[in-house]
Order: C-alpha cells, then structure tokens, then sequence
C-alpha cells in the first residue's frame, strides 16, 4: 500500500444524511470543490487539524472494516 499523508478531517462510519443508504463517509480539509450538497462545510478551512489517522493505508483499514456488511446490506 501507500504511507501518503491525506488532508483527513475525519471519518464517519455508518453515515445516513444526504442521500439513500448507508455509508462511511470521510471529510477531507480544504476540499476546493464547494459542493452544494457539502456535508461539513466548516471544514473547507486549510486550518482544521487533522485526523490522527491520515496515510491512504489508515484511511483505508478504518473505511475497509465494514465492507462486509456493507455489501451485505
């Protein structure tokens, strides 16, 4: 995998605002997007710390251990 550092803000797992279903949702600092639908927009801010957990190899372990049930869902 990868030890790349990532802008992570933080991760919620078992997300259900902003649309159907289920989800792991992760919030990423000073997303340039602007989305409409931004779900955490005092988080666009480049001065938000950081989530403990934000190499691509974190963010993926914490985002991987629900696949199995979200697939079974």
């Amino acid at each position: 995998m990868s030890n790349k550092t990532m802008n992570v803000i933080k991760i919620q797992r078992t997300s259900v605002y902003d649309g159907n279903g289920i989800r792991t949702t992760v919030f990423f600092r000073g997303c340039p997007l602007r989305c409409k639908w931004c779900q955490n927009p005092e988080m666009l801010s480049k001065e938000t710390p950081l989530y403990e957990k934000n190499t691509l190899d974190d963010v993926l372990e914490e985002i991987l251990r629900d696949k199995e049930y979200y697939l079974a869902s």
